[in-house]
């Protein structure tokens, strides 16, 4: 189905406009004067327009490190342990053994948590008997100490 918005240029200052979106019908969703212009982006994508909020606006992707799912709203950074490319509906895990920073780009940010080794972006294994890691990134797991 089509995605319609309707828009109420008359509507008093604060709001009362009007949204339809594949046939629902949510009053003034963004508070503005005259309510929401345009069409409801995809997921991935997020309302970019003039500074007036006139009816020119555009779809465009989020950022690398963000994400939107459908409907109305900004894109969100990803979490820790998870990274996205640009126009992302979903952020991705890192894989298993390995964590990264919020708002991360790519598998590259994923780095080995302590107790596992191996390149950043994986695949991370676990150290072995009598083996430790105490720090996050690639370095190998080394011998334990006597005692």
């Amino acid at each position: 189905m089509q995605n319609l918005v309707a828009y109420n240029n008359s509507a008093p200052a604060g709001g009362g406009g009007v949204v339809l979106w594949q046939g629902v019908h949510a009053p003034d969703i963004q508070g503005w004067n005259g309510g929401m212009c345009g069409t409801v982006c995809p997921a991935g994508t997020v309302h970019v327009g003039d500074a007036d909020q006139t009816d020119s606006m555009v779809c465009t992707p989020c950022a690398p490190g963000t994400f939107k799912s459908a409907g109305l709203g900004p894109c969100s950074a990803c979490p820790a342990g998870s990274y996205s490319a640009a126009g992302a509906s979903s952020c991705a895990a890192c894989p298993d053994g390995s964590s990264s920073p919020p708002h991360s780009t790519d598998a590259l940010n994923c780095s080995c948590s302590p107790g596992y080794t191996g390149p950043a972006g994986g695949p991370c294994a676990a150290c072995g008997a009598g083996t430790y890691k105490a720090t996050m990134g690639p370095e190998p797991c080394l011998p334990c100490p006597a005692g």
